[in-house]
């Protein structure tokens, strides 16, 4: 499912860059030509209460956990 890996892909930016990619970075990571369809998904998860939002930044509902 799309969301379930826009999700992993924020979770893998928080761990390995310390933040989540833009709604650009996630696009391109993920191989989508539009920035609004990532936007559309992220609003899902946003709903589902999988990710929440600080301004224009998108966050895992569960905390991250760095790898030691």
């Amino acid at each position: 499912m799309r969301e379930e890996e826009i999700l992993r892909a924020i979770r893998h930016s928080i761990r390995d860059r310390g933040e989540a990619l833009s709604v650009r970075e996630l696009a391109r990571e993920l191989g989508l030509r539009s920035p609004a369809s990532v936007a559309y998904h992220l609003a899902n998860l946003e709903k589902r209460g999988a990710l929440t939002r600080d301004g224009s930044l998108y966050q895992p509902s569960q905390p991250v956990m760095a790898s030691a």
